[in-house]
């Protein structure tokens, strides 16, 4: 079925929400929806779950490139074209995260922590810079950069 859903919809990412049904649900992104929209599967049903506002903050692209679950049930989830981080709980966003390097993957660990890479596309002839993994514990809050590595 994973198979059938991901060349029907071209792009999309899998979260399994571990809801204990007996059936899989899955949370998708569709990568070419503007603005993002989320998907749910239930069954072999395809439906519309959440979709973002057109009016976000000005600095952010209405976009859902790359999407995870926290451990209170909300999502994060970040766009690939802009600086921003954004939570999702009970269907309103919250900015978690806004600046430094272009922000194009989110994920969780077993403990809950939030990673999410920075990282920006060199222009014109400027050298390539450096990327980065943040990690915002979840027990803290804390934020910190744990990897700074070279593009070239």
């Amino acid at each position: 079925m994973r198979l059938l859903l991901a060349s029907i919809l071209s792009v999309i990412v899998f979260v399994d929400l571990g809801t204990g049904c007996l059936a899989e649900e899955f949370l998708l992104v569709d990568q070419s929806a503007w603005p993002g929209k989320l998907l749910a599967t239930r069954g072999e049903n395809i439906e519309s779950f959440w979709q973002r506002g057109a009016s976000v903050d000005q600095r952010d692209v209405p976009k859902i490139q790359s999407l995870t679950i926290l451990p209170d049930g909300g999502l994060a989830f970040c766009s690939g074209l802009d600086r921003s981080v954004i939570l999702l709980r009970n269907g309103r966003e919250s900015q978690l995260h806004h600046g430094g390097s272009l922000v194009r993957q989110v994920r969780t660990d077993i403990n809950g922590d939030l990673y999410w890479s920075g990282l920006e596309t060199p222009i014109d002839s400027n050298p390539i810079p450096d990327g980065y993994i943040h990690r915002r514990r979840h027990e803290t809050g804390q934020v910190e950069t744990l990897i700074t590595f070279s593009q070239e």
